[in-house]
Parts: C-alpha cells; sequence; structure tokens
C-alpha cells in the first residue's frame, strides 16, 4: 500500500467516526449550540415574513434548577411549558424562586409510558421526606396524552425502563422522521437556506408545513399550530379522563401526598379563536370539581390578560411567554395558599 492510498484509508477512518459521533450527538439530544433562535413553528414554515426575534433557542433537554427529590415541598412532573425559556427562567424555576418554595422538577419523558413510576419513586422516600404536593402539568391539547400516562391500572407488573432507552427508542423508532427533519433545521447553516426556500415557495406557490399554517388577520401575522385544533378533542371522553386522574390523586393521597393539576391553554385561543369560550378545559374542570380534584383555572387569568391587549403566545412558536408564565406563577400562589396553607 502506498502513501496515498494510507492517507486515503484514514481519511475514510475519520470520516465514519465523525459519522458515527454525529450519530451518537443526536440519538441522545446533545445538540452544538450553533443552534437557530427561532420559534418550533417558524422552523416548521420558515417564511420570512413571518419571523420573529428570540433572544436565545429553545431546546427540549433544557436544564432546570431543581431540588434534591428528598428535600422538596413540591414535586414538578411537566411537559414543555415548564421547560420552555426563551431568555427567561422556566415556570417551576420562577415559581420557586419568587416564592422561596424548594421544587423538584422533572419531564414526562423521564417516565414515558410509566406514569405508575411517579408513584412508585414516592413510595421509596421515607413518609417525612415525601413532598406535600404533586403538580401535575399538562397542555390543554395533551390532556388525552396525559390520561394514557397516568393510568396506573397495572403499574405493579411494569420494570423500570431508565430514560436514556426511553430516548433512544422515541428517536429510533417512534418520531425517527420528524426528529431528523426538525433538528436538522436548527443548525444556522440548515435554517438560513430553509429560509430563503421556505420565503420563495410560499410566495409562488403557497407551500408551508401542514402542522405552521401562515395567518395574517387584522394586522397580525402568525403561524397557526394545526396541533391545537378543536377537533382532537371531539373523541376524548372527560370522564374517563377524570376518572384516571381520580385514581392517580386517590393512589398519591394514600402516600400522603397531594396532587394539583395544572393546566395551560392551547395557545389558538389566542389567535384564531380568540372569541370562542367553549374551550375543552371548561367541561373538564366542572367534572374535576364534582370528583374534588384540586387543579389550577389558568384560563380566567390569562382570558382576562388577553382581552387586556397582553401578548401572551408567540406567533411563531406552540409555547408561552415570559408574561404568561409570570401570570400563571402568581395564580399558582394564590391556589397553594388558599388550598394547602403554603406561605
Amino acid at each position: 500500500m502506498n502513501k496515498q492510498e494510507k492517507i486515503f484509508l484514514w481519511c475514510v477512518r475519520l470520516a465514519g467516526i465523525f459519522a458515527a459521533l454525529l450519530l451518537v450527538v443526536f440519538l441522545l439530544g446533545l445538540y452544538p449550540v450553533m443552534l437557530s433562535p427561532k420559534g418550533d413553528l417558524f422552523r416548521l414554515t420558515s417564511v420570512k415574513e413571518f419571523d420573529e426575534p428570540f433572544l436565545k433557542p429553545y431546546r427540549i433537554n433544557e436544564s432546570v434548577v431543581s431540588a434534591s427529590p428528598d428535600a422538596s415541598l413540591v414535586w414538578w412532573i411537566g411537559d414543555s411549558f415548564s421547560l420552555v425559556q426563551f431568555g427567561h427562567k422556566p415556570f417551576p424555576e420562577q415559581f420557586s424562586e419568587k416564592y422561596k418554595v424548594p421544587v423538584f422538577f422533572s419531564h414526562f419523558n423521564n417516565f414515558k409510558a410509566q406514569g405508575g413510576q411517579v408513584l412508585e419513586q414516592l413510595k421509596e422516600l421515607p413518609q417525612e421526606k415525601r413532598p406535600k404536593i404533586l403538580l401535575i402539568e399538562c397542555v390543554e391539547r395533551n390532556l388525552p396524552e396525559l390520561a394514557l400516562f397516568l393510568n396506573i391500572e397495572g403499574v405493579a407488573n411494569r420494570s423500570f425502563v431508565p430514560p436514556i432507552l426511553i430516548l433512544l427508542r422515541d428517536r429510533l423508532f417512534i418520531s425517527a422522521t420528524s426528529s431528523v427533519d426538525f433538528t436538522w433545521r436548527r443548525f444556522l447553516p440548515v435554517s438560513y437556506a430553509r429560509t430563503f426556500l421556505d420565503t420563495y415557495c410560499y410566495k409562488w406557490y403557497g407551500d408551508h408545513h401542514p402542522l405552521a399554517i401562515p395567518h395574517k388577520e387584522n394586522g397580525l401575522s402568525y403561524l397557526e399550530f394545526a396541533d391545537d385544533d378543536f377537533k382532537n378533542y371531539e373523541s376524548a371522553s372527560i370522564g374517563n379522563m377524570v376518572q384516571v386522574f381520580s385514581s392517580f390523586s386517590k393512589a398519591a393521597k394514600e402516600l400522603g401526598v397531594n396532587v394539583l393539576w395544572v393546566i395551560p391553554p392551547n395557545r389558538n385561543y389566542f389567535f384564531q379563536y380568540k372569541n370562542k369560550e367553549d374551550f375543552f378545559a371548561r367541561s373538564l374542570f366542572q367534572e374535576m370539581q364534582k370528583a374534588n380534584l384540586n387543579y389550577i383555572d389558568l384560563h380566567t387569568p390569562l382570558f382576562k390578560a388577553r382581552d387586556a391587549g397582553e401578548s401572551l403566545y408567540w406567533k411563531t412558536d406552540s409555547h408561552w411567554n415570559e408574561k404568561a408564565v409570570e401570570i400563571s406563577v402568581e395564580a399558582l400562589e394564590k391556589v397553594l395558599q388558599k388550598k394547602f396553607g403554603l406561605e
């Protein structure tokens, strides 16, 4: 083998190693810092005229300052609405800092398809180390999925699956195609190219991603989030949902822990469904009240702020902004003080 062949062989080897490392980085969610500071809906439909500035990019594996699980007054299990931090501190962290309440936070992905693990971990703690409150936060559109997650039937027969294996399963099999596309759009060079292509495709042909639909009305340009459509709730059984929530709350209460349900409203209420008050959560709240479940009605204070002209949700992202988080922190404090006597 001559010198040129050896150099070529080493180049091939190095390229293979580099490609393998990139695959590992993607599968583990360890993305580089060169991320596009854009909303998740804009990354799907990157039309320039709908762009809006963000202080920093949001990452699904964003960290939240969290207390130790055996030294927390509140255990907080939440979705991306608890994680999102576009230059501001996330929901649980803001609450913990403002009211000096130790909060242990965990994302639903850490318990995916194994909601009973939350109860199992509580059981492992001595009674005096258990939290006083288990807060479950879930945006309205994901409530049917939450009911499946929290269904504790047959929990005793489930074995523990490490979170890293759950993450790999999701990225390799469940959402592989969409994850690759969505992640790829986050890198700055790709983001610039996508913005150029999407802008002209929308201008010439009206093309856009089916989940991020461009809208213009009353001088406001925004991207509609298709997953917020009301049709997703027509088949949802509120009775079954409340039954699952009640069973879970009862099981936690037997461990000396009170469950508090926190349900942020869907984003579309603040844009095209602005005048529609017959929302899914209203019917759910009525049934939860009948079942004596502890919950926070965030819809009322957020709708009040919306009607007063406050901007509460991003125009190009599916999550709420800092103002909405501030209002929700205040609402949470009032309920914890009234129902559980927390100072």
